[in-house]
């Protein structure tokens, strides 16, 4: 984050031409997508049910379309030859809830 917010960040250096300043800040992006994602997919949904606000209209087509894809979507990402495995993968979604937080802090406290 650090190195992101200062003038040594690749996004700054003319010479490299503009896939290597994003490829040379993947590690950064990630904290930025993560930040992002998560809010936004548990805001909309509680500004759907808690203010009667909803941000995002579906059609049928599109709603049929999220049915069958999720689930087979969930089905790819999470294959394990045994349920015990399922776990680590059952883990590794919650982590990205719980660090949201914490990059949202890391980012907070690098600008401050």
């Amino acid at each position: 984050m650090q190195i992101f917010f200062s003038k040594r960040c690749p996004l700054f250096h003319r010479k490299l031409k503009l896939v290597h300043k994003i490829l040379y800040t993947n590690g950064t992006w990630a904290y930025f997508c993560t930040i992002i994602t998560t809010l936004v997919f548990l805001f909309v949904p509680f500004n759907s049910l808690v203010f009667g606000y909803h941000p995002v209209a579906f059609s049928y087509e599109f709603a049929l379309a999220a049915t069958l894809y999720l689930p087979m979507n969930f089905a790819l990402m999470n294959y394990v030859r045994h349920p015990r495995h399922l776990k680590g993968q059952w883990l590794a979604q919650i982590s990205n809830h719980i660090l949201t937080f914490t990059y949202m802090k890391a980012v907070f406290n690098t600008l401050l």
